[in-house]
């Protein structure tokens, strides 16, 4: 095997968000997050360097960050990021926003919705319409060099964590890029919801193919 799999390293994270301006090079949703770091007055791959460092400082027991590197040079060449949620969690109850106070509607400026939010707000929306609270898997990242894309890395990753989530008897869900998609189903995905994400708000004049994909735990086989 060309590649060998292993958890990124702290080290790594330079690396890795070479890699990331790298492949999401003339990508829709890449070029609307590069606006989006421009309008927040920060360069993107220093942003994408110091969320990386963040992980390592504070991380995430219930998640992993894997790597696949060549085996003979070591070069980065894919990454991806596995989180899970092992026990059904309560359902958060909405609170009611506070009615303002006489003479006060009108006076507070309303707020830009960045791209971040637009994100978090369409995989929550996601979440409550298919599974809900339930135990799963999630491939929140999955990141391949151009150089060595269909070469076999990041379905490496993948399946690594589709096998954590076979072990524990789970679902596993995510999102997938036009690109991505065919992989996700070579490996059990099924599309659940097709939504395009409108990026004009975001800096960027089209929209964004988003495929909700989930995948049933598929039995031990007997050997």
């Amino acid at each position: 095997m060309p590649f060998e799999i292993s958890k990124l390293r702290e080290e790594d994270c330079r690396e890795f968000a070479d890699l990331d301006e790298v492949a999401t090079r003339g990508w829709a949703l890449g070029m609307a997050m590069d606006e989006e770091a421009r309008r927040q007055g920060q360069n993107r791959k220093d942003m994408i360097l110091g969320m990386m460092l963040h992980h390592f400082q504070e991380p995430n027991p219930a998640g992993v960050l894997l790597k696949a590197t060549d085996s003979e040079t070591g070069t980065l060449v894919s990454v991806a990021m596995w989180s899970w949620q092992l026990e059904e969690k309560e359902e958060k109850v909405d609170v009611e926003a506070p009615v303002p106070e006489e003479g006060a509607v009108g006076e507070a400026k309303e707020e830009r919705k960045t791209l971040w939010n637009a994100l978090r707000e369409e995989s929550e929306g996601v979440r409550k319409a298919s599974y809900g609270n339930k135990p799963h898997f999630r491939l929140q990242l999955l990141m391949t060099h151009p150089d060595w894309q269909r070469k076999g890395a990041g379905s490496l990753l993948v399946k690594h964590g589709c096998e954590m989530a076979d072990e524990a008897g789970l679902i596993s869900v995510l999102t997938a890029s036009a690109a991505g998609w065919h992989l996700y189903e070579r490996h059990g995905f099924k599309i659940f919801k097709y939504h395009e994400l409108d990026l004009r708000p975001f800096g960027v004049d089209g929209t964004e193919p988003r495929r909700f994909m989930i995948r049933e735990p598929q039995p031990k086989t007997k050997p």
